[in-house]
C-alpha cells in the first residue's frame, strides 16, 4: 500500500517537453500547437509543459500561456532548416534529461537519432507518399525515411484524421493500437479581431494555404476561375492568400498569363488579424488539394460564415461533412460550376453558411486537449 501511494504522487505530477520548432511561419501546425497547450493548461493546472523553441518563434513565444508554461528559447532562427534539423536531432533529446521531464511532445515531424524518454508524436499526414513533387527532391527523400522512423520510435502517435490514419497503417507498419486519432479545431482567437474589409469590397473568391505546385491544386483554382469568367460578366476577382510553396513560380507565370489576371490578387502570407476580415467578407472559399491530413482552412471559412467548395479525397470529406459542394480536385469543370452555383443562388449558399456553422460545432480545443491529455497520461502509466 505505502509502495502504490508513493508511486501515485510521484506520477500524480507529470513535466512534458514539447518540441517548439514549426517550421518559418505559424501556420497550420504552429496553430495547433498554441491551441493544444493552450486548452491543456485550462484543464490541468497540475502537470507541467516546458516547450523548447526558436528564439524568433515569436507567436509562440508572446503567446500568453498559464503558470505552469515554461519556455525555452534557444539561439538557432526558425528560418535556419539545417541548423533546426541538427539541434532537434542532436541536442533537443539532452533538454529531456536536463529538465527531468516524464515525456516527451513532438507535434511537427523530425529526426530523432536517440530518445531518453517516451515520446508521443504528431504525424499529420502522409503526404510525402501521396503527391509526387510535394517537396523538392532532398526533402522528399528525408521525409519519406523519417516519418516512419518517428511513427516506430514513437510510444503513441496522435494523428489529425481517419483518413491520416489509414494512411499511416499502410505506410508505417505500426500497430493500429498506437494510434489516436485527434481532430484539429478552429482557434476562437479569431473572434477578437475586427473586421477590416469593407463591404463594398467583397466580390471575390477565396483561397487561403500554402500556394505551391501541384500539391494545393491552387493552378486547379485558377483555371477554374478562368472558366467561370468565360461563361459569366458577374464582376468577381479571386484573391490568394498564404506564403510561397514549392513550384509557386509555376503559379506566379500562370497568374501573369492569365486571361482573368486582371482579377487574380496573391496577397501572400497574412496575419491571423488580416485574414479574418479577407474570410469574413468572401463570396466562397475553394480548397481543392490532392491531399491533406486534415484542411484547418475548410473549417476557418466555415467559421467566418463563408460556403465552402473543397475536395472529394483524403480527409477533406471528413472534416467538410456535408457542409460543403465536393468536387473532384481534377475536374475544373465541376469546380467552376460550383462557383457559379454559389455566386448566383442565395438559396444554395445560405443553406451552406448555416450548415458550416453546425459542422464546426464537432471541432473543439477543449476536446482536442483533453484527449490529449489522456494520451499523455495513458502512456505514463503503461510502465
Amino acid at each position: 500500500m505505502l509502495d502504490g501511494k508513493v508511486y501515485f504522487i510521484k506520477r500524480r505530477c507529470m513535466k512534458i517537453l514539447i518540441m517548439g520548432y514549426v517550421g518559418k511561419r505559424n501556420t497550420g501546425i504552429g496553430r495547433t500547437l498554441i491551441e493544444t497547450v493552450k486548452e491543456l493548461t485550462k484543464l490541468d493546472d497540475t502537470n507541467k509543459y516546458i516547450i523548447c523553441t526558436n528564439y524568433d518563434n515569436e507567436e509562440l513565444r508572446y503567446t500568453k500561456f498559464k503558470s505552469n508554461v515554461k519556455i525555452i528559447t534557444y539561439k538557432i532562427s526558425r528560418n535556419s532548416s539545417i541548423r533546426n534539423l541538427i539541434f532537434n536531432s542532436l541536442i533537443f533529446p539532452f533538454f529531456a534529461l536536463r529538465e527531468r521531464v516524464d515525456l516527451v511532445y513532438i507535434p511537427n515531424f523530425a529526426l530523432i537519432l536517440f530518445t531518453f524518454k517516451p515520446i508521443v508524436s504528431v504525424i499529420h499526414d502522409m503526404i510525402e507518399f501521396k503527391v509526387d513533387e510535394k517537396f523538392s527532391w532532398p526533402r522528399m527523400v528525408y521525409r519519406k525515411n523519417i516519418v516512419p522512423r518517428m511513427a516506430k520510435i514513437s510510444r503513441k502517435i496522435i494523428t489529425v484524421s481517419n483518413n491520416s490514419k489509414k494512411d499511416i497503417l499502410e505506410l508505417c507498419g505500426v500497430d493500429e493500437a498506437k494510434i489516436e486519432v485527434i481532430y484539429d479545431a478552429v482557434s476562437n482567437e479569431f473572434d477578437k479581431y475586427p473586421e477590416k474589409t469593407s463591404k463594398s469590397n467583397s466580390n471575390y473568391i477565396l483561397y487561403v494555404g500554402t500556394v505551391d505546385f501541384p500539391g494545393k491544386n491552387v493552378h486547379g483554382v485558377i483555371k477554374a476561375f478562368e472558366l467561370f469568367k468565360n461563361k459569366s460578366d458577374i464582376d468577381l476577382k479571386l484573391i490568394i492568400c498564404g506564403m510561397p510553396g514549392k513550384g509557386f513560380e509555376h503559379i506566379e507565370q500562370m497568374i501573369k498569363e492569365s486571361v482573368a489576371k486582371k482579377d487574380i490578387l496573391y496577397k501572400g502570407y497574412v496575419t491571423d488579424e488580416e485574414l479574418v476580415g479577407i474570410y469574413k467578407n468572401a463570396k466562397c472559399f475553394l480548397f481543392m488539394s490532392f491531399y491533406e491530413g486534415f484542411g484547418l482552412p475548410v473549417l476557418e471559412a466555415m467559421k467566418m460564415g463563408v460556403p465552402v467548395i473543397t475536395s472529394n479525397c483524403s480527409s477533406l470529406p471528413e472534416v467538410a461533412g456535408n457542409a460543403a459542394i465536393l468536387c473532384d480536385p481534377a475536374d475544373i469543370l465541376s469546380i467552376s460550376e460550383a462557383i457559379e452555383k454559389i455566386i448566383t443562388d442565395d438559396k444554395v449558399r445560405n443553406n451552406l453558411v448555416e450548415m458550416g456553422h453546425q459542422n464546426i460545432k464537432r471541432f473543439s480545443w477543449e476536446s482536442s486537449a483533453q484527449k490529449t491529455l489522456n494520451v499523455f497520461k495513458s502512456v505514463l502509466n503503461s510502465f
